[in-house]
C-alpha cells in the first residue's frame, strides 16, 4: 500500500474519522500536498481490506473494530483429531486480520467443549486470548419454586383482616 493509505491506518487506529480529517491530519504531516486531501484519502483506501466505512461516513479500521471481541465456537470431533479449529465459518473475522485458515486448540479441548476467542489486539501482529467457556449452571428446581413462592406472594391481593 502507498504512504497515504498506511499514514491514514496509523491515525485511524485511535478510532474513527472522516476522510476530510484524515487528509488534514496527513497533509499537516507533510503526507499529502493534494488540493482536496479528503479525496486523496478516500482514493487512497478505495477498496482496502483492512478499512470499513460506517453508516455516518466516517472511516475505521478493522483492527480497531475488531478490539475486544469475543467469538464462540464449539470444538467438533474433527477439530479435535486434526488438532487445530478453522476459522471459517465460527471465527471468520479472524480472517480480516490475517489469522487463519485454522487455530491451534488449547491443551485439553475435548469435543463438545465452547470456546471463547477474545481478540486482545488486532493490529500488526494480532493476539488472541482462547479458552474453555465454563460449563453453564445446572437448574436447581428447589431454588426455583421458592423464588416463585416468594414472588407469588408479593404479588398476591391483600387479604381482608379477620373480624
Amino acid at each position: 500500500m502507498g504512504r497515504i493509505a498506511e499514514s491514514a491506518l496509523g491515525l485511524l487506529a485511535a478510532g474513527p474519522r472522516t476522510a476530510e480529517s484524515l487528509g488534514d491530519a496527513l497533509r499537516a504531516a507533510g503526507v499529502t500536498r493534494a488540493r482536496d486531501p479528503g479525496a486523496a484519502v478516500r482514493r487512497a483506501l478505495a477498496g482496502d481490506p483492512r478499512v470499513l466505512r460506517l453508516p455516518d461516513g466516517r472511516l475505521a479500521g478493522i483492527a480497531h473494530a475488531l478490539r475486544g471481541v469475543a467469538l464462540t465456537v464449539t470444538v467438533g470431533d474433527a477439530d479435535v483429531a486434526a488438532g487445530e479449529l478453522p476459522v471459517q465459518p465460527d471465527l471468520a473475522p479472524l480472517d480480516l486480520i490475517g489469522l487463519g485458515p485454522a487455530l491451534p486448540l488449547p491443551d485439553g479441548v475435548a469435543a463438545g467443549d465452547a470456546l471463547v476467542v477474545r481478540i486482545v489486539d488486532a493490529g500488526d501482529e494480532p493476539l488472541l486470548d482462547v479458552a474453555v467457556a465454563p460449563a453453564p449452571a445446572a437448574a436447581r428446581p428447589g431454588d426455583e419454586a421458592a423464588l416463585a413462592a416468594a414472588a407469588a406472594a408479593a404479588v398476591a391481593p391483600p387479604r381482608p383482616p379477620i373480624a
